[in-house]
């Protein structure tokens, strides 16, 4: 038999088997998918084994129909282990369509992912080359009429080569809260080896640490960096301990680019986590010190303003707050803004201050925000009822309400739409909860626990029937479900008893 004859009769099957499969039930269609694949096997497996005795009898033209027949009993391990690090974006695209069981539920979205993780393992080209690459997969994009969690994080890798990080983390999030029937694992795996390596570029060992991410799955990259990264930071939970030397060195062994983790290995190696600080003493009366003046306040601003957002600490806010509010109160501050106001004609120094007090107290809240520094510590009150630092507590508030008004904005916005029906293309609309999402948890992570239950409200009101309209309407149900996930998982973490009920009844709707 032909390989031409062989294709052709395995091509039937498989058309036989899969019509009308997007009508059948999950466990029907991983079915098909497992009886394919044997057929596959039981019949280009007993090919090979004709070709082999050819072969071995000197007929050399059984070698490519040998090899021809590796490609389609092992498609997975050749697109692994040759065609992703070689970069090859469309020959490891089109034979992804030869793994029958590994995308046996979402062939192109797999497919899909398949090419733009082949894209971020190529070297970078021209530009040239990379836009055609990338329209390349955007077009097949283009084609889905479903999103599933593969084509998510397909979403999420190309975002990421083009550049567009802060796209790439929030799309990627996302795909976290996909019904486990809509994303296989190890898209989820790849997903979180993407955000894991970025939170190490960052320096975020904290958010790497098995604390933080524990409930996610992992490749063996992942669990190697998270076993660093409990050797580097501090932990106030006992049943956590780090992994031991010889534990961290099989991480690393089974890992990927052994060669560029190696320094990282020996660092984890010498380093040990440090017992956690004890809690900080609520604010006391303090002793009145020398005033600071104006002009070494205003050094210590320029230094934190020149600073890395990634080094800053509320400490270190907290401590040029204070010295503000000292050298604004200094009788020298006030003399020699009374001096410069006479120069000027003007009647008193009053309209300096105000000025002053709040452009340092804008610079503050940017830092703020920048650093993504949660705003407790600014508002935080001693027993007496004083303020850590009026200054910085006005900075805090400053940063309270452009929060809560960004979150705002944003309900506004998809209220709007849903209620005008003002439908996107579906890949569009998984960009905006993306977007969505990511903004609700920047606020949470800066506002604190009280900003928190203020932005919860108009968010689940407005995503809830957002995904709704989604599920009733368009039949978007894949990201539908994935906004009542979200909205249930949220609603149990801030104990919304009034909202949990109706989140896991729109959960079981399904996809």
């Amino acid at each position: 038999m032909s390989v031409s004859a062989l294709g052709i009769i395995v091509w039937l099957i498989y058309r036989a088997l899969v019509h009308n499969r997007s009508s059948s039930e999950p466990g029907t269609r991983r079915n098909f998918g497992l009886v394919l694949a044997i057929i596959v096997w039981v019949l280009v497996g007993g090919m090979m084994l004709v070709w082999a005795v050819q072969l071995r009898g000197g007929e050399l033209a059984a070698l490519p129909k040998m090899l021809i027949g590796l490609i389609v009993l092992l498609p997975w391990p050749i697109v692994r282990l040759v065609l992703l690090p070689l970069g090859l974006l469309r020959a490891a695209y089109y034979m992804s369509f030869l793994c029958l069981l590994r995308f046996q539920d979402d062939r192109r979205g797999g497919a899909l992912l398949v090419g733009t993780w082949a894209l971020l393992r190529a070297p970078q080209g021209t530009e040239s080359q990379s836009g055609r690459a990338l329209r390349f997969l955007e077009k097949r994009l283009h084609r889905l009429k479903k999103l599933r969690g593969a084509a998510v994080v397909a979403m999420g890798l190309g975002a990421a080569r083009r550049g567009e990080l802060a796209a790439a983390r929030a799309l990627l999030e996302s795909a976290f809260n996909l019904d486990p029937a809509a994303c296989p694992p190890w898209a989820l795996e790849l997903a979180g080896e993407w955000l894991t390596v970025d939170a190490v570029t960052k320096g975020c060992w904290l958010t790497v640490s098995a604390q933080a991410s524990g409930a996610r799955p992992r490749s063996p990259l992942t669990r190697f960096l998270r076993a660093c990264a409990d050797r580097f930071v501090t932990t106030d939970e006992p049943t956590l301990s780090p992994a031991s030397d010889l534990s961290l060195s099989l991480l690393w062994l089974r890992a990927p680019h052994r060669r560029a983790t190696w320094p990282l290995l020996q660092r984890a190696r010498r380093s040990r986590p440090q017992p956690p600080p004890s809690p900080a003493p609520s604010p006391s009366p303090q002793p009145e010190l020398p005033t600071p003046e104006l002009p070494a306040a205003l050094r210590e601003l320029a230094l934190l303003l020149i600073a890395p957002s990634s080094s800053l600490t509320q400490e270190q806010l907290l401590q040029v707050c204070r010295s503000f509010d000292s050298a604004l109160r200094s009788p020298a501050t006030l003399r020699r803004l009374t001096e410069r106001a006479l120069s000027l004609g003007q009647s008193g120094p009053e309209a300096a201050l105000r000025e002053l007090r709040t452009q340092v107290t804008a610079m503050i809240g940017a830092r703020l925000r920048e650093a993504a520094l949660p705003i407790d510590q600014l508002l935080a009150t001693s027993p007496a009822g004083q303020r850590a630092s009026e200054l910085g507590a006005e900075a805090a508030q400053t940063v309270r309400s452009q929060l809560l008004e960004e979150i705002e904005q944003a309900c506004d916005a998809l209220h709007n739409r849903t209620t005008d029906k003002r439908e996107l293309p579906l890949e569009d609309e998984w960009r905006e909860w993306a977007v969505l999402r990511a903004r609700y948890h920047r606020v949470c992570q800066l506002g604190g626990h009280t900003i928190r239950r203020l932005a919860w409200s108009p968010l689940h009101r407005e995503a809830c029937n957002w995904a709704v309209w989604l599920w009733n309407e368009r039949h978007h149900k894949v990201l539908a479900n994935a906004v009542f996930r979200f909205l249930l998982a949220e609603a149990e973490e801030l104990q919304d008893e009034s909202r949990i009920t109706l989140a896991r009844n729109n959960v079981k709707s399904g996809i």
